[in-house]
């Protein structure tokens, strides 16, 4: 016989009712576990895989995600952090990370969500801190390393999604806000019909360091910022649809989390070096983009002096920005490891290192201090020569160069 037999009793064993005879329900009956949350959550076990009811038992649905139809002998709920432990014979053990979705189905009584957009509350989340293992420094395939749990808090969300929207709209928006309402991460995530889920990872608004690639306007903000432990606010919305929640962070429970009273002062400094030396790179690179174009411009005038002699300027002018770029970074022929450690990103990089850190204390004197003294100084030289560049190179060639009506400059 390989009916599944499931009996239920609500009067003490006086009456009993077999709540497996739906037949979405395959295989006979290995084992069942009830959450002790929400307790109309059930999950069965069977020869044929695993089962999920958040009815008491009156509708089942095959679980299939990332899971297969196989002997599931034994069940566990792990109380601490919500997660399905799942034996199975000859597949191993599995776990269902987060039933928090499934519970909030079960508390509405339901098996599918009114909204179309639903987030969920997120279990707490801890800022931990992560060290490399013991052993070999460079491991080969013969190592064999276990994956850490993702560090931050994972948010799970319901969608419906809406297949009218262009695929560059299907975004889902997010902002952590503080108990005061301030906004200190935004942030854009895929949207994916279904349950689905998203990370953040415990940062507040970071800082963006020099780069070549030019940074478009609507571009998601920089993360990586320090946040201190405490309960924030997150909002989501979808095509106008939005969805809030709350999330506590914590400290790592395994280290002393004391923060000096003057911590942020090297983390702010640092920040605001990195978006001065960022903002003033910037203007190179859009110098340079505007050169490239004045070029394939100028080009298409080989038999006219004039504007020979420009495009002879614009290449002289591409090849001295190139040259103040090495003030931040290497070389963009350079191939390989460079030992030179005074470039400015790498000094930037440095001094963020040192601020992040809450055992250091930025005061005059200390490592961290003169890491961004030194970054500052390294900057104020750029910036000089980039500046003497700008006014007395770059701006009298973009006059020439608008003098013909030609408009190749980006502002």
């Amino acid at each position: 016989n390989f009916n599944t037999y499931l009996f239920h009793s609500l009067d003490y064993g006086k009456k009993w009712e077999n709540i497996g005879s739906d037949k979405a329900i395959k295989g006979y009956t290995h084992c069942i576990v009830q959450d002790k949350v929400q307790t109309d959550l059930l999950f069965l076990g069977t020869e044929h895989g695993l089962y999920i009811s958040t009815d008491s038992g009156e509708n089942w649905s095959q679980w299939t995600e990332n899971f297969p139809s196989v002997s599931v002998i034994d069940l566990k709920i792990q109380e601490r952090f919500g997660d399905l432990i799942i034996g199975t014979f000859g597949r191993a053990a599995y776990v269902l990370d987060d039933i928090t979705p499934l519970r909030e189905l079960a508390l509405q009584n339901t098996t599918e969500f009114d909204s179309e957009f639903t987030l969920f509350k997120p279990q707490q989340a801890y800022q931990s801190t992560y060290s490399r293992p013991k052993g070999e420094r460079f491991r080969g395939d013969h190592f064999f390393s276990g994956e850490n749990k993702h560090s931050g808090a994972k948010f799970f969300y319901q969608l419906a999604l809406n297949d009218s929207l262009d695929e560059k709209d299907q975004k889902i928006s997010v902002a952590i806000l503080t108990s005061a309402g301030d906004s200190i991460r935004q942030f854009e995530v895929d949207a994916k019909d279904g349950f689905n889920e998203f990370m953040w990872r415990l940062d507040a608004k970071g800082q963006r360091f020099p780069s070549r690639n030019i940074r478009e306007k609507d571009a998601d903000e920089s993360g990586g910022g320090f946040l201190l432990p405490g309960t924030y606010s997150v909002s989501a919305s979808y095509d106008g649809i939005q969805s809030e929640t709350t999330v506590e962070v914590l400290s790592d429970p395994r280290m002393e989390f004391n923060v000096p009273d003057n911590y942020l002062n090297g983390i702010e400094r640092t920040n605001q070096l990195a978006e001065e030396a960022s903002a003033t790179f910037e203007i190179l690179q859009r110098a340079r983009k505007s050169l490239l174009l004045s070029q394939t411009l100028l080009e298409a005038y080989p038999e006219d002096s004039v504007l020979v002699q420009l495009l002879d300027s614009a290449k002289t002018l591409v090849k001295r920005i190139d040259k103040l770029e090495e003030w931040y970074m290497s070389p963009r022929d350079e191939v390989g490891y460079e030992h030179v450690t005074v470039r400015l990103n790498s000094l930037l990089y440095k001094a963020s290192s040192l601020a992040a850190d809450v055992n250091l204390i930025y005061e005059e004197g200390t490592n961290s201090y003169f890491a961004v003294q030194n970054a500052r100084a390294r900057y104020e030289a750029a910036k000089l020569e980039i500046e003497e560049f700008v006014n007395d190179l770059y701006s009298p060639f973009r006059r020439e160069v608008e003098a013909l009506n030609l408009s190749p400059f980006a502002d």
